[in-house]
């Protein structure tokens, strides 16, 4: 019986040495990650505007430390999808600052006459260096896609709780113009902050005042419903979340 127990004393003490010593590897390789997989911009948003600096934010494994960090972004070796020029975009320098457990990369998109009609994407990979020299294989790349057009906002994926899952060309133009705005800023998980600023109760203001709006509009039109005029959903009237 004790040697049952012995043997036991000694499993477990294995277990939580191992354990340790994984902790110790994973603290030892920190690395980072891109929090989405793809953001998207137009121009329209800001129509005076020359140039767009945008914030992409990354995630990172491993511990803080007190000190600012730097990670590496690029172009692919290999890609396929990129349609920019080079004078269309710069790259900035990735930084997560000192006890933080986020981080961002700046990228400065540029406008000229070749948004009018199409929507330009560029692809962005993170490379692992000394301060980060672990990468997610699945959330290595960010695809950024931007035109002077009507596009799906990058925080889409939040909006469509309050204004409904699909998205077309005019139900946002009908929301910008019932809100008179040509944004929601409202991203509650995004830690670019200064961005995405908007809260809850606002969003929530904002959808009655598109309700109450929609309900104007086909009011007048009763043989005619507001509808979506492109996407997936295109020809289908328009609801909102009950």
């Amino acid at each position: 019986m004790k040697a049952q127990i012995y043997i036991f004393i000694f499993a477990l003490a294995s277990l939580l040495s191992c354990q340790k010593s994984d902790i110790m590897l994973y603290e030892q390789n920190p690395g980072v990650y891109f929090e989405a997989s793809s953001y998207s911009y137009s121009f329209l948003e800001d129509p005076e505007a020359n140039s767009k600096v945008i914030a992409l934010t990354v995630d990172i494994t491993g511990s803080q430390v007190d000190y600012d960090r730097e990670f590496i972004v690029t172009r692919p070796a290999v890609d396929t999808i990129t349609t920019a020029e080079d004078d269309q975009y710069v790259i900035g320098k990735g930084i997560v600052k000192a006890n933080e457990y986020n981080g961002l990369v700046e990228v400065e998109i540029f406008r000229d006459e070749r948004l009018d009609d199409s929507i330009y994407v560029l692809a962005l990979e993170i490379l692992p260096n000394e301060d980060f020299p672990e990468v997610r294989l699945n959330k290595k790349i960010m695809q950024v896609s931007f035109t002077n057009k009507v596009i799906q906002p990058a925080n889409w994926s939040w909006l469509r709780w309050y204004f409904g899952t699909p998205f077309s060309t005019r139900w946002w133009k009908f929301i910008c113009e019932a809100t008179g705005r040509t944004s929601l800023p409202y991203y509650p998980t995004n830690a670019d902050t200064e961005t995405w600023w908007m809260s809850v109760g606002e969003v929530q203001a904002y959808q009655t005042i598109v309700r109450l709006a929609l309900e104007e509009y086909n009011a007048a039109h009763p043989d005619a419903p507001l509808t979506h005029d492109d996407g997936e959903y295109a020809g289908q009237i328009i609801e909102m979340p009950s």
